[in-house]
């Protein structure tokens, strides 16, 4: 597997959904994991029994990125002689499709690349997405067509590739989530308000707070009780407490900062429901999440939303006014927050569940290994 970022060690849940497909694979397989960026070392070592060397040195200038391109492309090299390698798997199209891509055609291995985010698309509301970049997006480009398959995450992923890059044809396997982990079963976070609103996502632009923080305004007036929970961090946060202040929703809104991943069930246990403000979600982790946890998430109908939630529930990624809507609706009406719960918790285990997208990426390694 190549990746920019994996795990620096045991207790670092970097990319956790991609730990978890590594790790679950490991029980089964021989894993190895190149990282091109993070940690920020040149080493080797192992997390939860797989091995992991990592090529980055911290610096992100475009010299230094194709230095560390070159030496993980060395290192699966050097690693393949010693034991060659079956199947190269590269995560995000651009770094992880380049290096899959050099290092499969040297190596005469075959090669599959995820797409992990937005670098084969573009969101003009927000200038999002590395397609329209001169040098990112002719990466991604060449590490998705040199791929012998392209995986996508969601339908709405594969939808918005196959949109924008016509020749592409990508399938579709989402990551699954821990149902060990993420369940309804447990122990939950006492949040403030009567009906605890939960938004879960770095504080980016892509993530959309400001259009929450805008929906949750015209809603809380007209729903009392309402609380808003933002758990993550970012760049925005400053902003964006600003922004409650000039909503004047300061007590009403509580910024919980980052929360370690195996917290997170107990968060999403606690609230009422979840909302989504998002201009953009590959999968959206945080969608499989809340609804394993029995809460079903609103809101922009982007990556697996979709799939967990009904077409009334969701509005265009922006629509401030449509999402204020939704959560009123929802808001108000406790039988149809259950109802719309217990369909989420039945969509997890339709095809989200870890074990689900173990076999249907260990069906992959054994096809492309066979036509090899």
């Amino acid at each position: 597997m190549v990746t920019p970022g994996f795990s620096a060690s045991d207790e670092d849940w970097c990319i956790p959904a991609l730990q978890d497909l590594a790790c679950r694979l490991g029980e089964r397989h021989e894993v190895h994991v190149f990282a091109t960026t993070y940690p920020h070392r040149l080493s080797e070592y192992m997390v939860k029994g797989i091995r992991v060397s990592s090529f980055g040195d911290g610096r992100y200038t475009r010299l230094a990125l194709m230095r560390q391109i070159w030496k993980t492309v060395a290192g699966i090299e050097a690693a393949h002689h010693d034991k060659p390698f079956d199947v190269l798997h590269g995560f995000w199209a651009d770094q992880g499709g380049i290096v899959t891509t050099w290092a499969a055609r040297r190596l005469s291995v075959p090669n599959i690349v995820t797409s992990m985010a937005g670098e084969l698309t573009f969101e003009p509301l927000i200038g999002y997405g590395k397609r329209k970049r001169p040098i990112a997006g002719r990466m991604g480009r060449f590490g998705a067509r040199s791929a012998d398959i392209l995986i996508a995450l969601s339908h709405f992923h594969a939808h918005r590739i196959k949109m924008e890059q016509p020749t592409l044809e990508p399938r579709v396997i989402p990551f699954g989530i821990d149902a060990n982990r993420f369940s309804p079963r447990g122990s939950a976070q006492s949040l403030d308000g009567q009906i605890p609103v939960l938004s879960v996502g770095s504080l980016v632009p892509v993530k959309g707070h400001a259009i929450v923080l805008q929906a949750f305004a015209i809603a809380s007036k007209q729903v009392a009780g309402l609380h808003l929970h933002i758990v993550g961090e970012g760049q925005l946060e400053p902003e964006l407490r600003r922004h409650v202040e000039d909503l004047g929703i300061s007590r009403e809104v509580s910024f919980h900062g980052h929360v370690e991943h195996h917290m997170l069930p107990r968060m999403y246990r606690g609230a009422s429901f979840s909302v989504l403000g998002s201009y953009f979600e590959s999968l959206g982790m945080v969608i499989p999440e809340a609804a394993a946890c029995g809460l079903v998430t609103i809101g922009s109908a982007v990556g697996a939303a979709p799939d967990f939630c009904p077409e009334e529930f969701l509005s265009q990624p922006g629509d401030s006014a449509a999402l204020a809507a939704n959560m009123i609706k929802l808001a108000t009406d406790c039988g149809i927050r259950k109802r719309l719960a217990r369909n989420a918790v039945e969509k997890v285990h339709d095809g989200y569940v870890l074990e689900q997208s173990i076999r249907a990426h260990e069906e992959l390694y054994c096809c492309i290994k066979s036509r090899s």
